[in-house]
């Protein structure tokens, strides 16, 4: 019991330790925590009344202690932005070291030496030394400043702002004088020049420097223009001038007449002109309240060649155009007709594509025969000049596009022929061309069937020998195709023909009555009532062909057996006697009767007007066919 209770005593002695050890670091935290707050600037009470004295207190010495900040010799605005801007602000040179500086008054000596008198040199005058270390001091006796005044706000506008302000004259002289050395020194602005000195405030001279300046740049821009190479253009117009100098030196006492005898009459002049062969309509229909206007072609105008244009029908104009129909083209000075022809640019861009007639709304190609003419010279073209017209005259629009000797323009061509010897995958074709020598400029062309077996045109055939010898019609080759073709087979080339514009130009000389030009195809038929001619070849006949009778599919006995059952040939024997539902008679009701006849009389009502619409239409033909073989005939007597 003795041992329990000193156990006890010690647990509850070391209990005791514990908790005082607790308490004293509870105090040492309290501590440290009284000492933050006495460290802070700014303390927190609990005590509303203890907060307003608070506030009353820091107010009491306020200027005295920015006075005294100021007086211990501290500048703000240095430790704030650094020496280097405060000495810019101030207007001083930039602080370099002791070893740079004598390096560049070396420098500057040697440069001043070696300068041209043209350059000059800007320079500044000394100002009174302003320390950098000196104090800011506040001068609490002045009254505060009018800041509406603007001086007053330039004079401060640099202390808010921590970029430079640019200045325009410097920035003009320094993007003028590449060339200028400008120092910069601890002296105000003073401009020296062979000796003289002017100052910034003079504007009369740094006008006249500046004008100067510009002299000089420009004098030496015109010497980097002269060294460099001329083009043949500048030089004809050097030489033009040239001579042009030398003709007015030369002609300077020189007479009026002297003058037109050499170089013509200048524009401003009133001229006098001899006219030949002039037509009698002219004088008979001239009018002096009418201008006349007087043109001339150069040497090169005269000749004739083939013009390709855009053209387009005018959307006013009721019909659409056809190649080789005359027109008449208004182009430049001149009036003539011709014969163009339309065509049009392929996808592909390979080739130019025959055109029968222009397009309703689009632009195509025109080609046609007439003087030389520049690229994108506009025209306007007319199917007839004079007399009356009720629809609108003007037919097409146009710009020339090109000139040359000729034009390659191609239409479709598609000629067909017969096998007339078969050889597995080699046959002989006859009908497609007319000559041996025809057939061989195709040599290597591609070919194709109805059937769509394709092949080539491998040799022509050479009418001379036997039969032995491959002989055959005029006009025969040989070609081979991928599989073997049948007689029946109609073999086809597809191929393009070239089409070549008529040369025909006839000059539109008078509009009053003499010039003679050539009709259209349409207004010569209709006024000398010829009919269309109608060609056989291209008419529609019905064809006929005998029905193909193929011979029956027989299957060998042996391959019968080994086919399924499904496949195999089914040969039922006809039956003469009809089955029942073949025999047997369905009566009809008295309704049914009645709807059955009525049908039967509608179909027969039917069929008689069929048969004799079909005899009006046959006599209808007969007549129309008996007119068009008299209109024939008057046609083939003509």
């Amino acid at each position: 019991e003795e041992e329990e209770e000193e156990e006890e005593e010690e647990e509850e002695e070391e209990e005791e330790e514990e908790e005082e050890e607790e308490e004293d670091e509870e105090e040492e935290d309290d501590k440290q925590k009284d000492e933050n707050e006495e460290d802070n600037d700014f303390n927190v009470f609990t005590n509303n009344e203890e907060k307003g004295l608070m506030s009353e207190k820091w107010k009491e010495s306020l200027s005295e202690n920015a006075a005294k900040m100021f007086k211990k010799g501290e500048n703000l605005m240095k430790t704030v932005y650094g020496e280097d801007y405060l000495r810019q602000v101030r207007g001083l040179a930039p602080k370099k070291e002791e070893t740079v500086e004598e390096e560049d008054d070396d420098d500057s000596d040697q440069s001043d030496k070696s300068e041209d008198d043209d350059f000059f040199i800007i320079r500044k005058k000394k100002k009174d030394q302003i320390g950098l270390d000196e104090p800011d001091v506040i001068d609490e006796t002045l009254e505060p400043g009018n800041w509406s005044d603007d001086e007053a706000c330039e004079g401060i506008k640099d202390l808010f702002v921590t970029g430079e302000w640019s200045d325009s004259e410097d920035e003009k002289v320094a993007d003028d004088m590449d060339d200028m050395d400008v120092e910069e020194s601890e002296e105000d602005n003073e401009i020296t020049v062979e000796g003289e000195e002017l100052d910034d405030d003079d504007g009369e001279g740094k006008e006249k420097l500046k004008k100067d300046f510009d002299k000089e740049y420009d004098s030496k821009k015109n010497k980097r223009k002269d060294d460099e190479p001329q083009t043949f253009m500048d030089q004809v117009k050097a030489e033009m001038e040239d001579q042009l100098r030398l003709n007015e030196e030369a002609f300077k006492d020189a007479t009026l007449e002297e003058k037109l005898t050499h170089f013509g009459c200048s524009p401003g002049l009133y001229v006098r002109i001899l006219l030949e062969n002039v037509p009698y309509e002219f004088v008979r229909f001239f009018n002096r309240a009418m201008p006349l206007v007087l043109g001339a072609l150069l040497p090169s105008e005269h000749t004739k060649t083939m013009l390709q244009a855009r053209i387009k029908k005018h959307r006013w104009h009721p019909r659409i155009l056809k190649s080789n129909d005359p027109l008449i083209i208004s182009l430049g000075w001149r009036r003539f007709q011709t014969l163009p022809l339309y065509s049009t640019l392929d996808r592909n861009e390979s080739r130019m594509r025959f055109l029968k007639y222009t397009p309703e709304h689009m632009h195509c190609i025109g080609t046609f025969y007439g003087p030389v003419t520049m690229p994108n010279v506009g025209f306007c073209a007319f199917q007839r000049v004079g007399g009356k017209q009720h629809s609108f005259r003007i037919c097409a629009t146009g710009t020339i596009i090109e000139l040359a000797k000729t034009f390659h323009v191609v239409k479709k061509l598609k000629l067909t022929g017969v096998p007339y010897k078969i050889f597995r995958n080699t046959a002989f074709i006859r009908g497609m061309f007319s000559s041996s020598l025809e057939a061989a400029k195709f040599t290597g062309a591609a070919i194709k069937t109805v059937s769509g077996i394709r092949g080539q045109i491998k040799k022509a055939v050479v009418n001379s020998g036997g039969a032995s010898t491959g002989a055959g019609p005029e006009g025969a080759f040989r070609a081979t195709f991928e599989d073997k073709i049948v007689m029946s087979d109609i073999v086809f080339l597809r191929t393009w023909s070239k089409v070549d514009a008529e040369k025909y130009y006839n000059p539109v000389t008078s509009l009053l009555g003499s010039w003679q030009h050539a009709r259209i195809i349409r207004d010569i038929r209709r006024q000398d009532q010829i009919p269309i001619p109608v060609r056989t070849d291209s008419q529609y006949r019905e064809i006929h062909r005998a029905p193909k009778k193929f011979n029956p599919l027989i299957v060998p006995k042996m391959l019968q057996k080994s086919l399924p059952f499904k496949t195999k040939p089914k040969n039922e024997r006809k039956k003469s006697r009809k089955i029942l539902e073949e025999r047997r008679k369905v009566p009809m009701e008295k309704e049914d009767k009645k709807a059955y006849t009525l049908i039967q009389a509608l179909n027969t009502i039917n069929n008689d007007r069929t048969q004799k619409r079909k005899v009006a239409e046959a006599a209808r033909k007969a007549r129309k066919d008996k007119r068009i073989a008299k209109e024939m005939e008057k046609f083939k007597e003509s």
